[in-house]
């Protein structure tokens, strides 16, 4: 492995473990996983990412507005899950603590129905990258009750765009065309109807408007490259600078 491990690796890596600490541990069952492969941490880098995504999901597990809960909306999809408010959300509340962090990821390193659950596509430099957090929970809506600000270098949270009530689930828009072109799996997805082996993929630019913050990270320098080859996009400031590109798999 080169001395500058990808940071879409350490991301990864660190999210599963995370989510398994406490989405997993919360729910009883296991949720999303990237699969990545493990490693040593050893740089500075390495720890600050891993421990900030740790961070995040123990301050979100913890946010008492809402709720990680089962989803049973989709008859073939097991050990899904759905965020619901547990509080009255009023409209333009930004929820900080349910976020998520992005990084390009090479598309070597992009392993169908496996860790493509959450992957979208720069529409400025074409690269792809992997969205991954708390906020990468949020289920799809046709008409989403939020949209995404930007809290600073690679980081986004939900924004409510309407009132959202206790007890309601708390959705985004994933694009036109995440269940199929116009989304004409949607319905047979309710209704558990559509065939195991069923690949539906979509690659849209995101409809929703998103709010940005000029705030800026610290940038760890200490064994980063600063090349073309970048892996963070620092200049981006809107989710319209994505193309999204969700895969869903429909398996047991």
């Amino acid at each position: 492995m080169p001395q500058n491990r990808p940071r879409s690796h350490i991301l990864s890596w660190a999210d599963d473990c995370a989510t398994a600490e406490y989405i997993d541990k919360h729910l009883g069952f296991e949720t999303h996983k990237t699969r990545a492969e493990q490693f040593e941490l050893k740089t500075k880098r390495e720890k600050d990412i891993f421990n900030d995504q740790r961070i995040m999901y123990e301050h979100s597990i913890n946010d008492h507005r809402y709720k990680y809960a089962k989803n049973n909306n989709y008859k073939n999809k097991k050990n899904d899950v759905k965020i619901v408010a547990t509080t009255n959300l009023d409209i333009g509340q930004q929820i900080k603590t349910l976020c998520g962090r992005t990084a390009v990821i090479r598309p070597e390193d992009i392993h169908e129905g496996i860790n493509d659950f959450s992957i979208m596509r720069s529409s400025k430099n074409g690269r792809d990258m992997i969205f991954l957090g708390p906020a990468a929970y949020i289920n799809h809506d046709c008409s989403p009750n939020t949209n995404w600000a930007h809290l600073g270098e690679s980081l986004w949270c939900a924004k409510t765009t309407k009132l959202i009530t206790t007890g309601q689930e708390i959705t985004a828009d994933y694009g036109n065309n995440f269940f199929g072109d116009g989304n004409e799996y949607l319905e047979s997805m309710d209704e558990g109807n559509v065939p195991e082996d069923v690949a539906i993929a979509g690659a849209v630019k995101s409809p929703v408007q998103q709010d940005t913050e000029d705030t800026e990270d610290s940038i760890d320098t200490e064994d980063t490259e600063d090349t073309e080859d970048s892996d963070t996009d620092t200049d981006l400031r809107s989710m319209d600078d994505f193309y999204i590109i969700f895969l869903y798999y429909s398996r047991e």
